[in-house]
């Protein structure tokens, strides 16, 4: 079988190009990353060429594959459940820390006073502080 250049469908952080070209070269796609961010950062020319293959390069085609047993599917279907509520959990987090914020930036324009610069550290204290105390459950 001839040896084809496809975009990974496996192998892949953004588009699959690089998972796509280490699998050509057999090598690690990390490194095929760090010669993409390092060419993009000096010259530029990485982010061009990555986007050039995204349109270039095709898809990997899907392998068929085997039904699963019934076992194995609700083993998969509570993996992704698991990943799901995880998730789920982080994104609350991150909206309540952005809300928090941006209500203080809020607050110190409309109140002189106020000084955010001040307020951030206990912020991040009192995050820490809960972060710590309240520890998220696995498997909850």
């Amino acid at each position: 079988m001839e040896k084809r250049l496809y975009r990974s469908t496996s192998e892949k952080m953004a588009a699959g190009v690089c998972g796509g070209l280490a699998k050509y070269l057999d090598i690690d796609p990390v490194i095929i990353r760090l010669i993409f961010v390092v060419l993009t950062v000096f010259s530029g020319i990485g982010a061009i060429i990555y986007i050039t293959c995204v349109f270039i390069m095709p898809k990997e085609p899907v392998q068929p594959v085997e039904p699963l047993s019934e076992e194995a599917a609700a083993e998969i279907a509570q993996k992704q459940e698991e990943k799901l509520h995880k998730h789920s959990r982080r994104r609350t987090f991150f909206g309540y820390a952005l809300v928090l914020i941006g209500g203080l930036i809020l607050l110190s324009n409309y109140i002189p006073q106020l000084c955010f610069h001040d307020l951030f550290p206990v912020i991040l204290v009192i995050f820490g502080l809960y972060l710590i105390l309240n520890p998220s459950q696995k498997g909850a």
